[in-house]
């Protein structure tokens, strides 16, 4: 379990290297329904930024697509990391996936029927 100074140095790596940074730290079918929304939205393949997933998810370790990068980590780091985000102002660039704190109510439009998926994602990449 990397210490938290080195998760700092690491996530201000991440941050200067991507646009955007998404940590899942949490498993589920929820989750991966969403995860799979950000892999296959077409409002992520033509973004001109620059996307690192960080999933507890497996399934999809180490694949890149385009403009989006997806690493699997553990759980305790992601929850270490989780914690960080909380303690720390990093950026506008690294986001927790899919709270509420960090999505707003963009996924709520979307599960009501008000907005579609493609739509929250477009949104939610600016």
């Amino acid at each position: 379990m990397p210490h938290n100074r080195e998760l700092l140095k690491r996530l201000r790596i991440y941050t200067e290297e991507f646009d955007l940074v998404f940590l899942i730290w949490k498993k589920g079918k929820a989750v991966e329904r969403w995860v799979d929304g950000l892999c296959s939205s077409k409002a992520v393949k033509h973004t001109e930024k620059r996307i690192l997933v960080l999933s507890v998810l497996e399934r999809q370790k180490g694949r890149k697509e385009g403009v989006w990068t997806y690493r699997h980590i553990p759980e305790t780091e992601a929850e270490e990391l989780h914690r960080l985000y909380h303690m720390y102002e990093f950026s506008d660039r690294f986001r927790v996936f899919p709270e509420t704190e960090a999505c707003g109510n963009l996924f709520n439009f979307f599960q009501t029927g008000i907005l579609g998926q493609e739509e929250v994602w477009e949104a939610y990449l600016k």
